[in-house]
């Protein structure tokens, strides 16, 4: 299992077989029942989460107690409020699992010292953070311009996102979608109708 890490990690940086040793020494393996939250809002974040198997989603909840779903994780991702645990600052996110998931879990303080004895590690951090980010603007832009459609976006959604497409439930791509789910359900009558 440990072996899609290593694969995540030497896609993106050099490292040796030791420091690849060291690093998946401070990794804690953890199988989580669908539906259960890893994190929650109004505590401070305290680890990076891979996601070896399973599905899980980042969401926040309005003043209206309304979800609003803002990513969704998969296999061979990370997983962490970055804000919350780099400022150590209350989290106004929620992560849930919504498929049976099989997670290793890094501590922030783990994480600092590997960065001392892992320079390349650092490196990584930088590369992947900028990969989030890039992949934030992207979705925002392509799901979220205001001149874009209920079906619009429902088609985006789709086309980048094919390997979920039958993962997730109608209400949780409504709310990320920005739609009620009786949409969602309407858009994908009109879908099987097409085809």
């Amino acid at each position: 299992m440990i072996n899609s890490i290593k694969e995540n990690l030497t896609k993106r940086v050099e490292l040796s077989e030791d420091e690849l040793k060291l690093f998946c020494s401070a990794l804690v393996y953890k199988k989580v029942k669908k539906n259960k939250l890893i994190h929650v809002e109004n505590s401070v974040m305290q680890h990076f989460f891979f996601i070896e198997k399973g599905l899980l989603r980042m969401y926040t909840t309005t003043n209206k107690f309304e979800e609003q779903t803002f990513e969704f994780c998969y296999e061979n991702t990370w997983i962490v409020d970055l804000k919350s645990l780099q400022e150590k600052a209350l989290s106004q996110i929620n992560i849930e699992t919504l498929e049976d998931c099989e997670l290793y879990s890094l501590h922030i303080d783990d994480v600092i010292r590997l960065h001392h004895q892992i320079p390349s590690l650092e490196k990584f951090s930088r590369i992947h953070a900028e990969e989030r980010y890039i992949e934030a603007m992207i979705r925002i832009q392509q799901l979220y311009h205001p001149n874009l459609s209920s079906k619009d976006r429902f088609q985006s959604f789709n086309i980048h996102y094919p390997m979920l497409r039958n993962r997730i439930s109608s209400q949780h791509l409504a709310s990320f979608l920005g739609v009620v789910p009786e949409t969602i359900s309407r858009l994908k009558r009109e879908l099987i109708i097409q085809k």
